[in-house]
């Protein structure tokens, strides 16, 4: 599902059945364009492209954001990832399995 809410009033507007980029057009372009050009802000927690493209198209005066949430999401994934490839690529497998086991040992900041 797809949450519409008012950010000043903290109220749910809509909630549209589908995420997909054709639901939402179809959605969306139920409204006057001229309506939805007076959009100033989106909020999304989708990092896809065509997401971020039918957004723009659809509401043209717009800024969109996307929540600082799923940023630290994805880098967290990165990071994982990396961990995880770094340990295959690893000759010393006790190494390896001491890296595996210390999920949050790269996520540590140490002052130098």
């Amino acid at each position: 599902a797809f949450h519409i809410g008012d950010l000043i009033n903290g109220k749910t507007i809509d909630i549209v059945e589908g995420r997909k980029a054709n639901c939402l057009k179809r959605y969306f372009r139920g409204f006057p364009y001229n309506e939805r050009k007076k959009v100033k802000i989106i909020i999304m927690d989708h990092l896809s492209h065509a997401f971020y493209s039918a957004m723009k198209s659809l509401f043209p005066k717009s800024s969109i954001i996307i929540d600082r949430f799923h940023y630290v999401r994805l880098l967290n994934d990165s990071l994982k990832n990396s961990r995880l490839d770094t340990c295959s690529k690893l000759s010393n497998k006790a190494l390896a399995k001491s890296i595996k086991r210390h999920l949050h040992l790269f996520d540590k900041y140490k002052k130098t």
